[in-house]
C-alpha cells in the first residue's frame, strides 16, 4: 500500500485536481487532502459468531465489510 506522500501526489497530480492546482499552493492542498482522510467515518457491520460453543470466535463478514466501506464512498479492491 502507498505511503501518505504518495497517495496525496496522487491525488494532487489527478486531471481532476487541476483547477486546485491552479488556484491553490500544493501546502494547502495537502491541508485539504488530510482534512478530507481525517472526516472518513465507516460504521462496521455487526461481527458474527463462529465455530462451535468451545473454540467459536468472532469475525466481520467480508461482503458486509466491503459494503459498509462502498457505501461510505470508499474504493475497495
Amino acid at each position: 500500500m502507498p505511503n501518505d506522500h504518495e497517495q496525496f501526489a496522487a491525488w494532487w497530480n489527478a486531471s481532476e485536481q487541476e483547477e486546485l492546482r491552479k488556484s491553490c499552493a500544493m501546502g494547502w492542498g495537502k491541508y485539504i487532502w488530510q482534512a478530507s482522510r481525517a472526516a472518513l467515518k465507516v460504521e462496521l457491520p455487526e461481527p458474527e459468531y463462529f465455530g462451535d460453543h468451545w473454540s467459536g470466535d468472532w469475525a466481520y463478514n467480508v461482503e458486509d465489510t466491503k459494503e459498509a466501506l462502498q457505501q461510505a464512498g470508499i474504493e475497495v479492491k
